[in-house]
């Protein structure tokens, strides 16, 4: 996000820790109960005033997802998400070792941590 000042100056940020996706939930059959549980859950968040969460398996739909630029000397990344089920990682092209370490990055997002 760019803010221009009357001076010609800029300040920038950015607007979030991760990628912001559309996500469409499908509920079939929910109970009294269920249905209750998600009215409470709006109603915290305030509709969609307050921020949440909601991390999804690392899975086919992040086939291809940019995740950082490498420098040289860093060998620990963050992942945009929490990992589920199997996850290969791919560096022009090729799996490299990795290591998953779960949790710890910025907002609990799990990392992937290079073998040297």
């Amino acid at each position: 996000m760019v803010s221009q000042f009357d001076g010609g100056q800029e300040q920038r940020r950015r607007k979030g820790t991760f990628p912001t996706y559309d996500v469409v939930l499908t509920y079939n059959g929910l109970t009294r109960a269920d249905i209750d549980k998600l009215w409470n859950f709006y109603q915290d968040r305030e509709g969609a005033f307050r921020e949440f969460y909601f991390f999804t398996p690392i899975n086919e739909s992040h086939k291809g997802l940019f995740v950082a630029v490498a420098d040289g000397t860093k060998d620990t990344f963050d992942l945009p998400g929490i990992i589920a089920g199997v996850t290969v990682v791919y560096v022009d092209g090729i799996s490299p070792a990795v290591n998953f370490l779960t949790g710890g990055g910025d907002a609990g997002a799990d990392r992937c941590e290079f073998d040297d």
